[in-house]
C-alpha cells in the first residue's frame, strides 16, 4: 500500500501533466505566482509549527486547502502524506522530539478547547499527564491530569487533512497521551470554502440541513493559530489564499469568481 501511495505522489509531478505540481490547479490557472505575492506581504513569522498530515486521497486535488499553509508560510508549515513511509516517520519523530510539544487538532470526545490548553492546565481523563518542574511529562500518582502549554518547547500543531471518516483512522496513529484539541468556539460563521458542499445532517422534524460548524482545513489552521496569538498578517494571508483557490476553481469550472480575485487563464 505504501508503494502505491508513494508512486502516486511521484507520478503527479511528472512532466506533461496538465496540473501544476505545486498548487494542483490546471497550469492554465496556476496560482503559484499569486501565492508568492502573498508570501511577500507577510512580514511576521509563526512561533508555532504546523504539520498537515494529508490523506493520500486528498493529494493532488485542486480544491484541497491543506496544501495552502506550506505555500503561504513554508518556514513553519509543512505537509506530510498519510500512508507513506516519510509520513509515518514524521509522526514518530514529532512524538519523540524533546524540544517540541505536539498537539493534534481533532475534535474527539476526549479533546478539549484549544483556548484552554494554550492558557491553563486542564484536568482531563484518567491517564493523562502533568508537566513536572523539569519540563518532562510524568504520570501523576492519582492519575489525574493537567496538560499545560510548555513555553520552553516549540508548540507543533498536527492537522488531519481528510474526510471525517478518514480522520478518525488517522487519529489512531497518534499515541493516546498526545493531547487532542478542538476549536469549536472559534467557528461562529459559515465557511468561506465554497468549492465543495458541506455534508448535511438530519435534524428531527426539520430534515436535512447543511452543517454550519464545518470549515476547510486552512480555515481550521487559521482559527487555531488565532487562538495561539499568532501574527495577524500571516493569518490574513491564509484567508487570502483560500479565497484565491476558491475563485480559481470557479473560473476553471467556467463560472465567475465569488471573491473578486482576478484569475487569468493562460491558454497553452
Amino acid at each position: 500500500m505504501e508503494n502505491h501511495i508513494e508512486n502516486k505522489v511521484k507520478s503527479f509531478g511528472r512532466e506533461g501533466r496538465k496540473m501544476c505540481p505545486t498548487c494542483w490547479l490546471y497550469k492554465s490557472g496556476c496560482l503559484c505566482g499569486k501565492m508568492a505575492e502573498l508570501r511577500e506581504q507577510v512580514h511576521s513569522d509563526l512561533s508555532s509549527e504546523v504539520v498537515v498530515f494529508m490523506h493520500h486521497r486528498e493529494y493532488g486535488k485542486a480544491s484541497n486547502t491543506g496544501k495552502l499553509a506550506s505555500l503561504v508560510a513554508p518556514s513553519k508549515c509543512r505537509t506530510e502524506i498519510y500512508g507513506t513511509r516519510s509520513g509515518n516517520a514524521a509522526i514518530e519523530e514529532l512524538c519523540d522530539a524533546k524540544d517540541k510539544q505536539l498537539i493534534v487538532l481533532f475534535p474527539s470526545a476526549d479533546s478539549y478547547q484549544l483556548s484552554e490548553f494554550s492558557s491553563n492546565g486542564i484536568s482531563h481523563g484518567n491517564d493523562k499527564f502533568c508537566n513536572s518542574n523539569n519540563g518532562n511529562l510524568n504520570m501523576t500518582e492519582s492519575h489525574s491530569v493537567c496538560n499545560m502549554r510548555d513555553n520552553e518547547k516549540t508548540l507543533v500543531l498536527a492537522v488531519l487533512d481528510s474526510t471525517w471518516s478518514q480522520a478518525r483512522s488517522m487519529n489512531r496513529l497518534f499515541p493516546r497521551h498526545i493531547p487532542r484539541v478542538h476549536i469549536d468556539d472559534e467557528v461562529t460563521a459559515e465557511s468561506l470554502y465554497l468549492c465543495r458542499t458541506q455534508s448535511a445532517k438530519v435534524i428531527k422534524n426539520v430534515g436535512r440541513q447543511q452543517q454550519s460548524n464545518k470549515v476547510s482545513t486552512i480555515e481550521a489552521i487559521e482559527k487555531a493559530l488565532h487562538v495561539l496569538s499568532e501574527p495577524p498578517d500571516v493569518l490574513k494571508a491564509f484567508t487570502s489564499s483560500l479565497k484565491l483557490t476558491v475563485d480559481s476553481v470557479y473560473v476553471q469550472r467556467g463560472e465567475k469568481p465569488v471573491y473578486g480575485n482576478v484569475i487569468s487563464r493562460v491558454m497553452n
